[in-house]
């Protein structure tokens, strides 16, 4: 399992900052739980179509 962790502002998986995070919100519900929403840019790797792939 993963931590997921908020300091300062910062969201950290496994101790590492996620970068490219615009924004996150928490809503919170009333049996204990919470719903958290976060914004973000990610790079995509590109897929390789090359010949030696194949």
């Amino acid at each position: 399992m993963h931590e997921l962790t908020l300091i300062n502002g910062h969201i950290y998986l496994d101790g590492k900052v996620l970068k490219g995070v615009n924004k996150y919100h928490i809503k919170n519900s009333a049996n204990g739980k919470a719903e958290l929403r976060v914004n973000m840019v990610v790079k995509l790797a590109k897929e390789d179509t090359s010949e030696s792939k194949r």
